[in-house]
């Protein structure tokens, strides 16, 4: 009997000591998984850093959401084509929307396929997911904002430690957005805020890898006045908006040459949402997550499939020399998309996306570092460096010009060229 209870209470010992093992391996490496989170180099502290090279700031989005006549496998395949598409761009960050539709909420739950297929597709191509919350269009609320809530959060917690790039609710300032609620509502604006803010303190709170944009400001709807903005900017920050902010992110559409950007003053929200935040004393960043040009016509009216490009090219370009440290575009399909759509899983480069890739391979590595005053308030000169090699960006808003730049004669034109310095 001796025997037989100590050979129980031996393999018992034994049990225990391999048991204390195996946990002292796990509890090992998931430090070692921290570590390597943390070490990322598109961790938090990466993507928000202003003076990074052109080719990590730029982004596009993708929409990985089929109808219901679509099977799922193609709708799989366009994904995967829209993820390929935004690779052949050189691109950093793909911006996908956790789409919170009737579509995809059975029986109380959200069906998450899709959107699991396009961010896990994301980060297996070594680029770095944003993703905004948005509802469907024109809607009532049919749910309470809890329950959406509960869905962000399932979604954070499912993809922690991965280094996702997390963004408030999409363009929640503006009534088609917002549950179809009166944007400049005091109780509106605490809605939309109260929602971002909490979601931000969750992140914080348990996903060190991750970064927020808060914000996620629609700014170029035509019909939007100077007054009405500003006022939604007060409103917001008494609520608590961009007290906290890692990151504000903007969408600041315009309509015409992208130039406007630079302009100073209540015409340009970007200049607004700037000015606001330094009278505050608020130096958070400011990213842009949706900018673009449409081919098809919209509110922004439209453009031919070269003025894209040069538009396109030229405000990522802009924006750059404003100093923001992630640039996306919208987006790779669609009425603004810079592909030729199809389900085969072969997206057809438009001349916007041909452009923009050839400007990101001959800029790979290299950032921006002055303006140049070429004697002509037409003409652009962008210098960028990479170690001691210097090119420059050069392109006009008028005609066709020709400048000596530093003693070279220089071709100035709509489309943005590179060449050395």
């Amino acid at each position: 009997m001796r025997h037989k209870l100590g050979a129980i209470i031996g393999s018992c010992m034994v049990f225990i000591v391999m048991l204390i093992i195996g946990s002292t391996f796990y509890l090992n490496h998931l430090r070692q998984e921290d570590v390597k989170h943390v070490n990322n180099p598109k961790s938090r502290t990466f993507n928000l850093k202003k003076n990074k090279a052109i080719s990590d700031k730029l982004g596009i989005m993708i929409w990985p959401y089929a109808d219901s006549g679509v099977s799922k496998q193609d709708a799989m395949t366009n994904i995967k084509a829209q993820v390929s598409a935004a690779k052949r761009l050189h691109a950093s960050y793909v911006r996908v929307p956790l789409y919170l539709s009737e579509d995809f909420i059975h029986k109380g739950r959200y069906d998450d396929r899709y959107f699991h297929k396009a961010v896990t597709t994301i980060l297996k191509s070594g680029m770095t997911p944003i993703i905004p919350f948005h509802a469907d269009t024109n809607v009532s609320q049919k749910r309470s904002i809890n329950f959406y809530k509960k869905i962000i959060y399932y979604e954070i917690h499912y993809f922690s430690g991965e280094g996702i790039i997390w963004e408030g609710w999409n363009e929640a300032n503006i009534q088609e957005f917002w549950f179809d609620k009166n944007a400049f509502s005091k109780t509106t604006i605490a809605e939309w805020v109260n929602l971002n803010e909490k979601v931000a303190f969750y992140i914080k709170k348990n996903d060190e890898s991750a970064t927020y944009l808060s914000g996620d400001l629609a700014a170029g709807q035509t019909g939007y006045r100077p007054e009405e903005f500003q006022n939604q900017l007060e409103d917001a920050y008494s609520f608590g908006l961009f007290k906290k902010s890692q990151a504000i992110s903007i969408h600041p559409y315009v309509t015409g040459q992208p130039e406007q950007l630079l302009i100073n003053d209540d015409t340009n929200k970007m200049a607004q949402l700037r000015n606001f935040l330094n009278s505050k004393k608020i130096s958070t960043p400011i990213v842009t997550t949706e900018i673009g040009y449409s081919t098809e016509e919209t509110w922004q009216g439209r453009v031919t499939n070269r003025q894209q490009a040069d538009y396109d090219a030229r405000a990522i370009f802009v924006l750059d020399s404003m100093q923001q440290p992630i640039i996306s575009l919208y987006s790779v399909i669609g009425g603004w998309g810079i592909y030729d759509n199809n389900l085969n899983g072969a997206l057809k480069m438009k001349p916007a996306a041909k452009l923009i890739s050839v400007l990101m391979r001959k800029l790979k590595g290299y950032k921006y570092w002055q303006t140049l005053n070429v004697g002509n308030s037409n003409c652009y000169c962008l210098l960028y460096k990479k170690n001691n090699k210097v090119k420059k960006v050069v392109w006009t808003v008028g005609s066709d010009e020709i400048l000596t730049v530093h003693s070279k004669v220089t071709k100035f034109t709509q489309r943005p060229s590179i060449t050395k310095w």
